[in-house]
């Protein structure tokens, strides 16, 4: 891998039909609540506060990591011709 070069992994997740059905109610239900107004509730902004604060975590690990892997594969770069000469043979 050259230093600043992107890989682009491919993540599969594997979901029993039990809990895709329960996500899709969960998405259903969130829907049917904010196309009723619930989203304009006093207290809706409060009761996500939490919910907020864990995906700004998430989102902050994420970008850790990301940067983490960056630097530790771009300075782990050495050119193939450099290992193949000083290789003994």
């Amino acid at each position: 891998m050259m230093p600043g070069e992107t890989v682009e992994v491919e993540v599969k997740t594997e979901v029993n039909a039990r809990e895709l059905k329960r996500l899709q109610m969960a998405v259903a239900k969130l829907e049917a609540s904010e196309a009723g107004g619930v989203d304009n509730w006093e207290w809706y902004d409060e009761s996500l506060k939490g919910y907020r604060a864990t995906i700004e975590r998430e989102e902050n690990l994420e970008d850790l990591l990301d940067e983490l892997c960056e630097v530790l594969f771009s300075s782990a770069y050495e050119p193939l011709a450099r290992i193949i000469q000083t290789t003994p043979a």
